[in-house]
């Protein structure tokens, strides 16, 4: 398994689109934490339930306005995924959307 955990952490916290003057402004409100598991990954590929699909595409479209982490857990359960086609779509947008698998 290729994937990165800082300091050995059972969380891995990726702040999506922060910036170093985000971390410096002391009097900005901090992030709201969510923390993804493997449901919500996969709830990207879910076509037999339509609702729950758009919920989720909306959810990843405004991850920005969050703290996300991602638990080695959610990472070896994605990695048994017998379904290689939905395995290589769920590894595509962690990669996508957090730079690392």
């Amino acid at each position: 398994m290729d994937y990165l955990f800082q300091n050995r952490s059972p969380l891995l916290n990726i702040s999506l689109f922060a910036s170093k003057r985000d971390t410096m402004n002391q009097h900005k409100i901090p992030k709201p934490k969510a923390y993804l598991d493997t449901s919500v990954i996969s709830a990207l590929f879910d076509d037999r339930n339509p609702e729950r699909k758009s919920l989720t595409e909306h959810f990843f479209q405004t991850m920005g306005f969050y703290e996300i982490y991602l638990s080695e857990i959610t990472v070896l359960e994605i990695n048994r995924t017998q379904d290689i086609e939905l395995l290589n779509k769920m590894k595509s947008v962690i990669l996508l959307k957090f730079g690392q698998f």
